[in-house]
């Protein structure tokens, strides 16, 4: 969904309708297979309905605020099942221990509001001042924080 934030507030149907050929074109590739577009929230107006889950990355540190969140984004879904596909926290503005309590809040945060499933992708950007993001499941060297 982030790929598309620029354009699709000016050309939405066309975002839609590529979207729904990509789809279709991986229907005719695997028709068994479940298909999800991972969106965003600056592009939830896109009607996506088209896919199986209906994915979102969110960001949200505080529990109230991903709680009523979530449960926007399960009337977003509707009848499909709701994914986060990304959330975490920054090991380098948090900390490790920051890190591993708001992972820790936004997964029950999102089962407890009738998510199907969240996960922490494991993302590291490094630039010139180092490392940005470490995984939020586990620690640099892979010890597990939950």
């Amino acid at each position: 969904g982030d790929d598309f934030v620029d354009s699709s507030r000016h050309r939405g149907r066309r975002v839609e309708g590529f979207l729904n050929d990509l789809l279709a074109a991986a229907r005719d590739v695997a028709p068994e297979g479940l298909f999800t577009y991972v969106n965003f929230p600056p592009t939830e107006f896109l009607d996506l309905s088209c896919f199986d889950v209906a994915s979102f990355n969110v960001y949200l540190h505080r529990e109230a605020d991903l709680r009523a969140y979530v449960t926007r984004l399960q009337h977003v879904a509707g009848n499909r099942p709701l994914l986060l596909a990304e959330l975490g926290a920054d090991s380098q503005r948090q900390g490790e221990a920051g890190q591993a309590d708001l992972t820790s809040m936004q997964l029950r945060t999102a089962f407890r509001a009738g998510a199907c499933g969240a996960r922490r992708r494991e993302r590291t950007t490094c630039g010139p001042f180092g490392c940005l993001w470490t995984s939020a499941i586990t620690a640099r060297m892979r010890s597990p924080w939950l």
